[in-house]
């Protein structure tokens, strides 16, 4: 990540960004999982509870709560979509940036 834009290269090396506050990003991302899970009875109140712990948290703390976040979302991803598992790829390529 490189001031709040996600970058890298696609399978064939051609540079690619994603722009916004990183902030709105993650909490799009994490309602993709937390809609996915609910949809499919899960009790996601743990799961909104630290999405919204990482919204209060400061810059130097974000990290750590999200961390949190995704380890909550990886005890679920067996019952994860296609498309969740995607939104939870997205936050764990934030946090090795």
């Amino acid at each position: 990540m490189l001031g709040g834009v996600v970058v890298g290269r696609d399978v064939s090396g051609k540079d690619v960004a994603i722009g916004g506050a990183t902030s709105s990003i993650v909490h799009n991302v994490a309602e993709i999982i937390l809609r996915d899970l609910q949809t499919k009875g899960v009790d996601v109140k743990e799961g909104e509870r630290l999405l919204g712990e990482y919204g209060e948290a400061s810059d130097v703390d974000r990290e750590s709560r999200l961390d949190r976040f995704s380890e909550w979302a990886k005890r679920h991803a067996g019952e994860l979509s296609a498309n969740a598992l995607a939104a939870l790829s997205a936050i764990l390529t934030l946090l090795k940036q």
